[in-house]
């Protein structure tokens, strides 16, 4: 019986285990705020804002094993990694990401998101281990049912065949760049197949807790000798987040504070909301009421602004009743201030001249609309007017639709910025010479517009996995900026964009640009794009290097992974990709199963090497590439396996696709139509053999040279 043991054991000393990064021990709980526990202890894991942080202890899994353990993530709570590791290598791994999402490692080591789970409750988890077949299942326990649910595909996933043992389990809390909140782990148990049953046991989590609060107003105004108004509240259950909670029956409401309806003024009153029967399940919220005389003006009490994308800027207001409208007018930043009538009349005043005014009906006590105006440096002045009479004049100075980048130490800040649709524009060119460069792990989701400019001499080099200046975006635009002088050298996904998920990039030019990376997929724009389709046009990669110095596989002159449709078009690369192993690609590294890849008017000027699965457009296609016009040329220094001026292994869909000058393709590579260069120099040949290429806009042929303008 030498796996009869159990890890939870040891929970009670856990700084005892080996941390082998990030340099703190293990926070042991024994109570989890507005939860029960299913055992008595618990490991508190919160995510590091500088490094991972890495437990170890030994373990002996041998033939068929399994690992069973409890967790439980708060909102947003700290993403875990349970690794399995022969020494320092590991073989597998599973994951509870901070996106509620299951994580596992397919056969290629890629992490793959797989179902999701709900905050705030526990999960009891199921690892099934065969050394023997080189494979393991990941599987979480439904309690209504009693079943396991698998996470992994159907029959599990294989890991290296070399490694045929482990021996050491890590608990792996991923960094962060700031706090948040915790995953708790507990009952962590390993034993042979034999004596671990599939077993869901008693369901640890509550039938009832107190969920998200809606319909509740944080602010309320009453004329004097009224009630404050009862709000339509919903509480939801938080272990089923559909199911309704019942006033008075599930919870109930204790409303406190100092309070006078016959007194006008404003009071705060305390809600507090507690659930029936369970002490610490409580949660707590203010309501600002304000009693006023009903003969007054209505009033604005709040006014905020937000910025929002499209040129659009949000204004969120409070006022003293609904009761009369409220206007507004718009005007340059520093400009004389109007008077209530001048508001509501919305015409230029003295030499002030009005860029935009509007009116909104007063329909509740908190409110909002948006305006729409393209530029910086703007004030908007505000008033009520009623019945009674017109509001006091409130302002909100320095409103932007989008932020302006004059420094590096701007643009670090916003490609660390992950707040959704926000806009950024270059105000000039800027220089990162001699600044020390911050990639944060931080997703970008907002829109950069270069204006025209120039981001020159950024400088990077870390052994961390930083991925890139632009770590991840999500559904952003990049467009109309040069990147120029970029060195950046890291451990894994190495690029401009380290990954993409969806949105654009447009109009943008990377000159002498080096990439180098020690891990996978790289490219010299994108070193993977993933999740959602993204599009990619009029792009430039012009006296560029990518340098993979392990023999680690996808190097990509523009994108190293392509594991969603990408639409490629108006593309000039003129690089040198180096790989040592396999999967080299001019603009593509590897196109995934499934994915598709439209690529029209594309020129390349390619120097490749690599082992093997190397082309001039693409190193390996194991999806569907519709190429359109286009035309490559260059060298490949490769060995016997798959290289081709377009695809190196694989095929193509093609139209108009040729090459020209090309040496070092295979037989067994894909190839494009032979011409010659005094073709390609001809402005007939184009117009003849490339009918969409728009040479007064997009290109330039100038003595017989092709250039993306």
């Amino acid at each position: 019986e030498r796996f009869d043991y159990d890890v939870d054991s040891k929970l009670d000393d856990y700084d005892t285990w080996t941390v082998t990064k990030g340099g703190q021990t293990g926070t042991i709980v024994d109570k989890v705020p507005g939860n029960d526990m299913p055992t008595p202890k618990a490991l508190k894991a919160v995510e590091n804002a500088t490094s991972d942080t890495h437990y170890e202890r030994g373990i002996e899994v041998d033939g068929v094993t399994v690992m069973e353990l409890m967790f439980l993530q708060e909102n947003a709570g700290a993403a875990v990694s349970f690794e399995f590791l022969h020494g320092t290598n590991r073989v597998f791994s599973v994951a509870v990401n901070r996106g509620n999402k299951f994580v596992y490692r397919d056969s290629n080591a890629q992490e793959q998101s797989s179902l999701g789970f709900v905050s705030g409750i526990w999960y009891k988890l199921r690892i099934e281990i065969d050394v023997n077949e080189h494979q393991y299942q990941f599987f979480y326990y439904d309690y209504d049912s009693g079943e396991l649910v698998e996470i992994t595909p159907e029959g599990g996933v294989s890991f290296p065949e070399g490694l045929t043992t482990v021996n050491v389990f890590r608990i792996r809390v991923k960094n962060a760049p700031e706090a948040n909140s915790a995953t708790y782990i507990t009952d962590i148990v390993v034993n042979t197949l034999e004596a671990f049953p599939v077993e869901a046991g008693e369901n640890p989590n509550r039938s009832k807790g107190l969920g998200d609060i809606v319909g509740f107003s944080d602010i309320a105004s009453i004329l004097i000798g009224e009630e404050v108004p009862e709000d339509e509240i919903r509480v939801y259950n938080r272990f089923k987040n559909t199911e309704l909670l019942v006033k008075d029956t599930d919870y109930t409401i204790e409303v406190s504070g100092d309070f006078d309806n016959q007194v006008e003024g404003e009071y705060t009153l305390t809600y507090t909301f507690k659930l029936v029967g369970v002490e610490d399940d409580v949660k707590v919220l203010e309501k600002v009421v304000t009693v006023v005389r009903a003969d007054l003006p209505n009033q604005i009490i709040s006014s905020d602004h937000t910025v929002i994308k499209d040129g659009k800027f949000k204004v969120t207001l409070g006022f003293v009743k609904e009761d009369g409208k409220v206007y507004y007018v718009l005007v340059d930043e520093g400009s004389e201030a109007p008077t209530a009538e001048q508001i509501k009349k919305g015409s230029n005043y003295g030499t002030v001249e009005v860029v935009k005014y509007g009116e909104v009906e007063i329909t509740a006590l908190n409110q909002e609309f948006t305006i729409s105006v393209d530029g910086v440096g703007y004030d908007l002045y505000l008033v009520t007017s009623s019945a009674s009479g017109f509001g006091d004049v409130v302002s909100l100075k320095k409103i932007n639709t989008y932020y302006t980048i004059l420094t590096i130490e701007d643009f670090n800040k916003m490609v660390n910025d992950s707040t959704t649709g926000i806009r950024y524009v270059l105000g000039k060119d800027i220089d990162g010479r001699d600044y020390e460069f911050i990639s944060n792990k931080v997703t970008f989701k907002g829109e950069f517009d270069g204006n025209g400019y120039i981001v020159a001499n950024i400088n990077y080099v870390s052994t961390n996995q930083a991925y890139g200046i632009f770590h991840q975006t999500d559904g952003a635009i990049i467009k109309n900026v040069t990147f120029e002088n970029i060195n950046f050298e890291t451990a894994q996904r190495a690029g401009i964009i380290g990954v993409m998920k969806g949105g654009e990039v447009d109009n943008v030019k990377f000159v002498n640009c080096h990439i180098k990376s020690t891990g996978d997929s790289y490219g010299a724009l994108i070193a993977r794009i993933n999740s959602k389709e993204a599009s990619i046009t009029k792009v430039a990669a012009i006296d560029c290097e990518v340098l993979v110095v392990d023999p680690i596989k996808y190097a990509g002159g523009l994108v190293g992974y392509a594991e969603i449709d990408v639409t490629l078009s108006d593309i000039y690369v003129d690089i040198k990709v180096v790989e040592e192993k396999e999967m080299v690609g001019g603009v593509v590294s590897r196109v995934k199963s499934g994915a598709t890849v439209n690529a029209s008017r594309v020129v390349a000027f390619v120097d490749l090497t690599g082992a093997k699965n190397v082309g001039g457009i693409i190193g390996k296609n194991e999806g569907t590439a519709n190429l359109s016009e286009v035309l490559v040329s260059g060298t490949i220094l490769s060995g016997n396996n798959y290289a081709g001026a377009i695809v190196g292994n694989g095929t193509a869909n093609v139209e108009n696709v040729y090459q020209y000058d090309f040496t070092g393709s295979q037989s067994n590579g894909f190839n494009g139509t032979e011409v010659t260069a005094l073709d390609v120099a001809s402005l007939t040949w184009w117009q003849e053999n490339m009918p969409t290429f728009d040479f007064e806009n997009v290109w330039d042929l100038t003595d017989g040279v092709i250039t993306l303008r």
